[in-house]
Protein backbone atom coordinates (compact mmCIF):
# COMPACT_ATOMS: atom_id res chain seq x y z
CA UNK A 1 0.00 0.00 0.00
CA UNK A 2 1.25 3.95 -0.73
CA UNK A 3 -0.13 6.78 -1.99
CA UNK A 4 -3.55 6.68 -4.31
CA UNK A 5 -1.72 7.69 -7.94
CA UNK A 6 -4.87 8.72 -10.61
CA UNK A 7 -4.14 6.48 -13.75
CA UNK A 8 -6.93 7.49 -15.88
CA UNK A 9 -7.98 10.99 -17.20
CA UNK A 10 -11.76 10.64 -16.85
CA UNK A 11 -14.04 9.61 -13.47
CA UNK A 12 -15.08 6.42 -13.49
CA UNK A 13 -17.45 5.15 -10.53
CA UNK A 14 -20.91 3.74 -9.35
CA UNK A 15 -23.82 5.15 -11.45
CA UNK A 16 -26.77 5.29 -9.48
CA UNK A 17 -30.52 5.43 -10.11
CA UNK A 18 -33.23 3.11 -11.93
CA UNK A 19 -30.27 1.26 -13.22
CA UNK A 20 -26.94 1.49 -11.22
CA UNK A 21 -23.88 0.20 -12.78
CA UNK A 22 -20.19 0.21 -12.10
CA UNK A 23 -18.40 1.70 -14.78
CA UNK A 24 -15.60 -0.27 -15.17
CA UNK A 25 -13.88 -3.32 -13.94
CA UNK A 26 -10.21 -5.16 -13.10
CA UNK A 27 -9.21 -8.30 -14.93
CA UNK A 28 -9.50 -11.28 -13.10
CA UNK A 29 -5.33 -11.28 -13.40
CA UNK A 30 -5.09 -7.83 -12.56
CA UNK A 31 -3.26 -7.18 -15.72
CA UNK A 32 -5.94 -4.86 -16.99
CA UNK A 33 -9.12 -2.55 -16.60
CA UNK A 34 -12.32 -2.53 -18.35
CA UNK A 35 -14.26 0.62 -18.50
CA UNK A 36 -17.00 2.29 -20.11
CA UNK A 37 -16.56 5.49 -21.07
CA UNK A 38 -18.87 8.21 -22.72
CA UNK A 39 -17.70 8.79 -26.50
CA UNK A 40 -18.20 12.77 -27.47
CA UNK A 41 -20.49 12.85 -30.00
CA UNK A 42 -22.57 9.31 -29.52
CA UNK A 43 -26.30 9.24 -28.77
CA UNK A 44 -27.69 5.92 -27.52
CA UNK A 45 -29.85 5.25 -30.96
CA UNK A 46 -32.83 2.97 -28.86
CA UNK A 47 -33.56 1.75 -25.57
CA UNK A 48 -34.86 -1.94 -25.08
CA UNK A 49 -37.45 -2.98 -22.65
CA UNK A 50 -37.39 -6.44 -21.40
CA UNK A 51 -40.97 -7.09 -20.20
CA UNK A 52 -41.93 -10.41 -17.82
CA UNK A 53 -37.96 -11.81 -17.83
CA UNK A 54 -38.90 -13.64 -14.84
CA UNK A 55 -41.20 -16.14 -16.90
CA UNK A 56 -38.55 -16.36 -19.15
CA UNK A 57 -36.00 -17.40 -16.62
CA UNK A 58 -38.10 -20.02 -15.06
CA UNK A 59 -38.89 -21.27 -18.16
CA UNK A 60 -35.14 -21.66 -19.43
CA UNK A 61 -34.13 -22.28 -15.75
CA UNK A 62 -36.42 -23.97 -13.27
CA UNK A 63 -35.97 -23.94 -10.18
CA UNK A 64 -34.17 -26.97 -8.42
CA UNK A 65 -36.60 -29.74 -6.41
Amino acid sequence: MGRPVHLFPDTYGVSTGLASHVDYDVDPRGARFVMLGAQAGRVAAELGVILNWFEELRRLAPPAP
